[in-house]
């Protein structure tokens, strides 16, 4: 069984989560590891599934959701999968595949050139700009500024650049 680090699992879209006991998660959502499985799912305005095809086969619209349940996440070096064993062989080849296809970025301890997250997002506020302006300008969530801020969970790297420019 592979063993990764928060970093890996962040680096190919993994999203941080500290469990109230401080226990860092990171979490592939469905949008991160059904591309690399071959699950494509088309869906209409409404959120229900209009089409779903795993490997290029057409799969039921209840297989779709069932496998759109499934969760997938890091915590302490391993990668755990919820639900459906068959598929969470495939998805455990895929993520190891991806890991090692994805380098790290050459400053990939520092999350910005001019500091942390937490740093920039203070010095933004100090400079009179507000949580939702911040957000905006980088396009997340007003909640994940305030992640950030705490130290809680860091940008991605597109969103560290961005936050960057701004600082």
């Amino acid at each position: 069984m592979n063993t990764y680090t928060a970093e890996q699992i962040t680096r190919i879209g993994g999203r941080e989560w500290r469990k109230s006991d401080g226990t860092l998660r990171v979490y592939l959502n469905v949008d991160v590891w059904a591309p690399l499985v071959g699950l494509e799912i088309e869906f209409y305005k409404s959120g229900n599934i209009a089409h779903a095809t795993l490997n290029g086969e057409k799969i039921s619209n209840r297989r779709a959701a069932q496998l759109t349940a499934i969760k997938v996440y890091w915590e302490a070096s391993q990668i755990f999968i919820t639900r459906d064993a068959a598929l969470g062989r495939e998805i455990r080849e895929a993520i190891a595949a991806e890991v090692a296809r994805t380098k790290p970025a050459p400053d990939d301890d520092d999350l910005t050139p001019t500091g942390t997250a937490a740093e920039q997002v203070t010095a933004l506020r100090s400079a009179g700009r507000t949580v939702r302006q911040i957000a905006e300008m980088i396009g997340v969530s007003i909640s994940t500024i305030y992640r950030w801020a705490r130290g809680i969970c860091r940008p991605l790297p597109a969103n560290a650049a961005a936050l960057a420019a701004i600082a």
